[in-house]
């Protein structure tokens, strides 16, 4: 989860699938992404905002 707050905070990941996809790679895995979707939506909305849908 720090991780995902991290992308969030200081690498400015605009929403869901650029964090999943590109700040954290855990979006590459198909099983990975969908654990990991709730919790990156809820640090979008907690620190930055957003959590809408992802790409």
């Amino acid at each position: 989860m720090a991780e995902l707050v991290w992308a969030v905070r200081h690498e400015g990941a605009l929403d869901a699938g650029d964090l999943l996809d590109r700040r954290t790679r855990l979006g590459l895995v198909p099983e990975d992404r969908a654990v990991a979707l709730p919790a990156a939506e809820r640090v979008l909305r907690e620190h930055a905002g957003r959590g809408g849908p992802s790409r």
